[in-house]
C-alpha cells in the first residue's frame, strides 16, 4: 500500500527548514479542503492521508460522478487512524506533495517506518536543489544554448547589489529563495521603504535574495517531468495556466497538441522541443541519486524589448515536488474534462476545486 498525502504548504515549509513548523490558517486549510486530491492518481488499494474522510469521500464521488472520473478502491484515513487501525504495517511506499522536515515529522509521529522517507541528508540536498538560484543556474545555461530564448536572475547576498543590477536591467523583480507560488515575490524601483526592509529580512534570513530582470509576460506555462528510479529525467507534458500577479489562478484542461497549437503563436514548436530536451539532460545530472519524482520548470512567453516579436524565459522557476500541472495533466487524460478549465482559489472562507466550460469560466464549481 502507497500512502499519498497532499501537503501544498510544501514551499513555505521549505523555507522555515524545521520539523516542527506549523502551516498557516490559509495553507491548512487548502490541505484539508483538497486532502483528497491524490486520489486522481493513487492506485487502488492505496492509502490517502486527509483531515475530513467522510467529506473527502463525498467530494471525490462527486468528481466521479460529474466527469466521469474513477478514483479506484482508495481508502481515505487521517494520519490518526495510521496507528490506530494498523496500517502502518500495511503501508510500503510514501508519495507526498513535496518533501520537507515538516511532513516527515508528522508521518514519523503517525507511525510510519522512517525508511520509507527521505534521509536528512538527502532532505536537505532537496532543500539546496529547490532553492531559486538552482533556476538562475538552469537558465543562464540555457540562455546561452538556445536562441530566442531570454531571462537573467542572480542570487543577491548584499542589497546595494540589487540597486545596481535594477540600474542595469532597468526593472527588477525580487523573491524568497523558498517561497510558495504568490509570496515572497516583490518588484523593486529603488522607493520603497518597506521593500528594503523586507530585502534585509530575506537575506538574513534565508542567505540571499533573487534578482530577476523584469519582463513583459505574455504567457504562464510550464514543462511538467518525472525524474525516474533509473536516473532518467522524462518529459510528462504541457502545463498553460493563468496567474493573478505572482499566485496560480487555473489551469487549461486541453490536449497537449492544442497546447502546443496555442504556444507555437509565440514561438516556434521546435525551440519548445529543443529546451524540453536540454532540460531532461541538465536535470538527469543535477538531480542524480537526489530527488525521484515529479517536478515542473516554469515558463513564459515574453514581448521582446522592441516589442515586434516574442521571446521564451525558459526558466522562471523549479519546483522539486508534483505540481498543479501534473494534476492538471491527469484530468486531461480523462476525455470529459478536455476543454475545460480548472482552477484552486479561496472563496467564501474556503478554498474550492472548480472546473468550468471554456478557457477560465469557472462557474461550475465541483
Amino acid at each position: 500500500m502507497t500512502l499519498h498525502i497532499f501537503n501544498p504548504e510544501h514551499d513555505l515549509a521549505l523555507a522555515a527548514n524545521s520539523p516542527f513548523w506549523t502551516s498557516p490558517k490559509a495553507g491548512a486549510r487548502l490541505r484539508h479542503d483538497l486532502g483528497w486530491l491524490p486520489a486522481l492518481w493513487a492506485k487502488s488499494g492505496d492509502a490517502v492521508a486527509v483531515g475530513d474522510i467522510s467529506a473527502s469521500y463525498s467530494e471525490a464521488s462527486l468528481l466521479e460522478d460529474r466527469l466521469g472520473l474513477k478514483y479506484g478502491n482508495v481508502l481515505f484515513c487521517t494520519l490518526g487512524d495510521i496507528s490506530a487501525k494498523a496500517l502502518s504495517d500495511k503501508i510500503d511506499r510514501v508519495e507526498v506533495w513535496g518533501w520537507d522536515l515538516a511532513v516527515v515529522n508528522q508521518l514519523r509521529r503517525a507511525g510510519i517506518s522512517r525508511g520509507l522517507m527521505p534521509s536528512e541528508t538527502l532532505l536537505e540536498r532537496q532543500r539546496a536543489l529547490s532553492d531559486r538560484a538552482v533556476a538562475a543556474r538552469l537558465l543562464e545555461h540555457l540562455v546561452g544554448k538556445h536562441d530566442c530564448v531570454c531571462g537573467d536572475a542572480a542570487a543577491v547576498y548584499n542589497i546595494n547589489n540589487v540597486d545596481r543590477l535594477m540600474k542595469e536591467w532597468g526593472g527588477v523583480v525580487l523573491k524568497s529563495p523558498w517561497s510558495s507560488s504568490g509570496r515572497g515575490v516583490r518588484i523593486w524601483d529603488g522607493t520603497c521603504p518597506n521593500t528594503r526592509r523586507w530585502m534585509e529580512n530575506v537575506i538574513r534570513s534565508q542567505g540571499h535574495i533573487m534578482a530577476e530582470r523584469f519582463l513583459d509576460k505574455v504567457v504562464d506555462f510550464a514543462m511538467e517531468f518525472y525524474a525516474d528510479n533509473d536516473g532518467m529525467v522524462r518529459y510528462a507534458g504541457l502545463s498553460v495556466f493563468a496567474t493573478s500577479g505572482s499566485a496560480y489562478v487555473g489551469n487549461l484542461l486541453v490536449s497537449e497538441e492544442e497546447k502546443i497549437s496555442r504556444l507555437s503563436a509565440y514561438v516556434p514548436v521546435e525551440l519548445l522541443r529543443d529546451v524540453r530536451e536540454s532540460i531532461c539532460r541538465w536535470m538527469e545530472e543535477t538531480l542524480s541519486g537526489c530527488y525521484v519524482g515529479p517536478l515542473g520548470i516554469d515558463m513564459m512567453i515574453v514581448r521582446s524589448q522592441d516589442c515586434d516579436s516574442f521571446l521564451l524565459d525558459p526558466c522562471v522557476e523549479i519546483n522539486l515536488r508534483r505540481t498543479m500541472g501534473h494534476v492538471a495533466l491527469t484530468l486531461s487524460a480523462f476525455e470529459s474534462v478536455q476543454n475545460m478549465a480548472m482552477k484552486v482559489l479561496f472563496d467564501n472562507g474556503k478554498y474550492r476545486f472548480r472546473i468550468g466550460h471554456g478557457d477560465w469560466d469557472m462557474e461550475s464549481p465541483v
